[in-house]
């Protein structure tokens, strides 16, 4: 259902209330009556002046309860169903109303008109064609009518009807162009499937045109929908001849060839649609989201794209939006410095988009610059007040910079921005108690750990970072283990290529002395994981020589005290060649 349909005037709706009042002359029960109903009426154009459209459309309403026959209230009242509806039967009664005022006032131009656009374009074709012949006969000289119903003429599909419109379009002519009247005709012949009126219009157009650009691309188009390729390439090939500059007309060529299975060929006129200034920037915006789209994870075409944004960049320095689709694109690459970089041109373009602020942060927390993501958290927390997003992007840039006291105060006072909230946000205030457990996990205090992973799991039992961290805490702890093995089988189970939660489900065992499972589960860990980290090696380390191969388990030591020189345990370990607790 299409709502997007113009409202009647106020000053329209005050007229119908001058209107609305009936003659003198009735009994004195009746006129007290009108006087009444039309007092209501009165108030009720009033407030839909005043934009109160729902007190308005009670008023209406009580009108027509009053008096069924007051088609005045009718079509207010069909007006604003009409406009609010979101069921068809509440849509369909308002087509109802609308329907009986324009019954009983055929001459009002204005009502009529909207009357035949509402059936026009909800698909009452015969309805909307009866509409639009009596409005040609009751005003016969309105040109804009003329057309309506022309394109009524040929919503209906009838031969006929179609051919009776083409000739209306060539009487409309002289008023509204060659242009105009050719395209309308054209569409009109397709539309009765008469190609041979269709493809000799095409040429008389492509004739009298002479080296005009979008000539030729109605005139591609036309050959395409023809099923005559060859003949539309031509013309889109001339269209971008006829203007070298004309960025629609690359990419209705990309387009073209993207039809035809041409890959090849579809890149090269995205590249040149895409770098002519023709093209406005929100339509590149959209042509780059759609061809990114298909090959965004094709690692050949990673260089193509990135020298795409780049020279986009160039021609458009301050266009904000093709900055922050690059810096969409260089997140995806895991790229977050250049993303940052990308981002930060956005931002200062428009300082005001919290989520680009937010998003810029964040990219400076994953690229490690943790120095300046706190800078532009401290900043952003005071121009922008209160956005949660914010608050919890700065307390993770603090506790990865291990500002611990500072992160979990923040973290904390998001929380209490959120409770506060009219819609509380459940998956964020977990993720937010998930993080003060990290930053408890990382101080050592193992009883605030307990707590705060607690109340992430309450929050979202589905969280799969509280499952796996609060089990891994769990593990570490000695506690709880088949609660752990529970917690970390679901977070396996949520993501079962998360190398986090495979090493947990992998340390779970270990702790339980299943030494076997311990085994297969850090095995994936390993096939999965191109750099693993010291905990990770170290780990492997300790599973191996528990599962019997204490060869093994010294190298994965070695490894692990590589990455961390100072591990004092690691030593002890790669030193002795065997296992120590502590």
């Amino acid at each position: 259902m299409n709502n997007k349909l113009r409202i009647l005037p106020v000053v329209v709706l005050m007229t119908m209330a001058i209107c609305a009042f009936t003659a003198i002359g009735d009994s004195p029960d009746e006129a007290a009556k009108q006087r009444k109903i039309d007092y209501i009426y009165v108030e009720a154009a009033k407030q839909a002046s005043l934009d109160n459209s729902g007190t308005a459309f009670l008023l209406y309403d009580r009108v027509l309860d009053m008096d069924s026959n007051n088609t005045f209230a009718a079509l207010n009242k069909g007006n604003y169903e009409i406009q609010t509806a979101k069921t068809q039967d509440v849509f369909e009664n308002g087509l109802a109303l609308l329907k009986k005022y324009y019954t009983a006032h055929p001459e009002d131009k204005q009502t009529s008109m909207y009357y035949g656009q509402v059936l026009s374009t909800q698909g009452y074709i015969d309805e909307a064609l009866q509409v639009w012949a009596n409005l040609d006969t009751v005003f016969p000289d309105e040109k804009e009518i003329k057309v309506y119903y022309a394109n009524a003429l040929v919503a209906t599909l009838d031969s006929a009807n179609i051919y009776k419109a083409i000739s209306i379009y060539n009487t409309l002519e002289p008023e509204y162009g060659q242009e105009w009247a050719t395209i309308s005709k054209l569409k009109a012949y397709l539309t009765a499937n008469d190609t041979t009126a269709a493809f000799a219009q095409t040429e008389d157009m492509v004739k009298r045109a002479g080296n005009d650009s979008k000539t030729y691309l109605i005139a591609g188009s036309v050959y395409q929908s023809l099923n005559r390729p060859d003949s539309a390439l031509v013309q889109y090939k001339r269209a971008c001849e006829a203007d070298s500059t004309n960025g629609y007309a690359y990419y209705t060529l990309a387009s073209y060839y993207l039809s035809q299975g041409d890959s090849t060929a579809y890149d090269r006129e995205i590249f040149n649609a895409l770098t002519k200034n023709s093209l406005e920037v929100d339509i590149k915006c959209e042509i780059l989201r759609t061809y990114i789209a298909n090959i965004y994870d094709i690692p050949e075409y990673q260089p193509k794209i990135r020298e795409l944004f780049d020279k986009l960049v160039e021609i458009h320095p301050h266009e904000a939006n093709i900055h922050f689709l690059y810096s969409q694109y260089l997140a995806y690459l895991n790229d977050y410095p250049k993303a940052a970089e990308q981002i930060e041109y956005a931002v200062d373009v428009d300082p005001t988009n919290q989520q680009w602020v937010y998003q810029h942060i964040a990219f400076n927390v994953f690229g490690d610059s943790l120095q300046k993501a706190i800078k532009l958290g401290e900043e952003a927390m005071k121009n922008i007040p209160g956005n949660p997003d914010i608050m919890y992007i700065t307390s993770i840039a603090y506790s990865q910079n291990k500002q611990y006291d500072k992160a979990e105060a923040l973290a904390k006072s998001t929380v209490d921005t959120l409770l506060k909230a009219k819609r509380q946000d459940f998956n964020k205030i977990s993720q937010l108690y998930t993080n003060i457990g990290d930053i408890y996990q990382r101080t050592e205090d193992n009883d605030s750990v307990i707590k705060y992973y607690d109340l992430a799991i309450t929050y979202n039992p589905d969280n799969a970072l509280a499952l796996n961290n609060y089990a891994y805490a769990l593990a570490c702890q000695g506690k709880e283990l088949d609660k752990a093995e529970q917690m970390s089988a679901k977070a396996v189970q949520k993501d079962p290529e998360s190398i986090s939660s495979l090493d947990t489900y992998a340390w779970v065992f270990f702790k339980k002395q299943n030494y076997k499972l311990a085994k297969e589960y850090i095995d994936k860990v390993l096939a999965l994981d191109e750099n693993p980290t010291a905990e990770i090696y170290h780990h492997a380390g300790d599973i191996y020589f528990m599962a019997g191969d204490p060869d093994e388990a010294v190298k994965f030591w070695e490894q692990a005290l590589e990455l961390t020189p100072d591990d004092e345990l690691l030593k002890k370990k790669v030193t002795h060649k065997t296992y120590f607790y502590k």
